[in-house]
């Protein structure tokens, strides 16, 4: 039983949802392993989609205040 380990103050709370950040937020972030899997060359050379727009997702992603309007919108880039 987890309650053994776990605090009670945990065990008891209400349940809540968990939204891990999305691509704006990692970019924005110039977080490296992000920049190395999204590199323009590593996407042309595995050739399975449009490094050109994965380029254009990037740069409009990494603007200063965007952000995704969550349910309306896909992130992309996570996709």
């Amino acid at each position: 039983m987890a309650s053994r380990f776990v605090p009670k103050m945990v065990i008891e709370r209400e349940k809540f949802g968990f939204v891990a950040p999305g691509s704006p937020y990692l970019l924005q972030n110039n977080i490296a392993y992000i920049d190395d899997l999204l590199s323009y060359d590593l996407i042309k050379k595995q050739g399975y989609f449009n490094a050109d727009k994965v380029e254009q997702l990037k740069k409009m992603y990494k603007q200063d205040g965007f952000s995704l309007n969550i349910p309306f919108e896909s992130d992309l880039l996570i996709h």
